[in-house]
């Protein structure tokens, strides 16, 4: 929310399977540098881009630490500027794939 546009559009889609459900957010905000894409669910990581944005750079941190605590994953789709969350561990390898499928 913080880094879309005032008229931009923010997408939330939720997919339920049988051992766990698929959170897709999807946006069209400013997007993630290719280069520090593998940095953005570090501790007090902020892009460059965002400098003139307040924040410290915990939120992706934060998140990927209380869905992993809840036995999911997060993970950035760069193809489609999402991210997935998975909650519940043990699902299907097909299911997962559907999961990615239908963000």
């Amino acid at each position: 929310v913080k880094y879309t546009n005032e008229n931009g559009t923010i997408t939330i889609s939720v997919k339920s399977y049988e051992l766990f459900a698929c959170i897709s957010i999807q946006d069209n905000g400013i997007g993630i540098a290719e280069e520090e894409q593998e940095k953005i669910f570090g501790r007090f990581n902020r892009g460059s881009n965002v400098s003139e944005t307040e924040g410290t750079g915990i939120g992706l941190y934060l998140s990927r630490e209380i869905i992993e605590k809840q036995g999911g994953y997060i993970q950035l789709l760069t193809d489609f500027k999402a991210f997935i969350i998975v909650s519940q561990c043990g699902q299907s390898e097909s299911d997962r794939d559907e999961c990615y499928a239908n963000k």
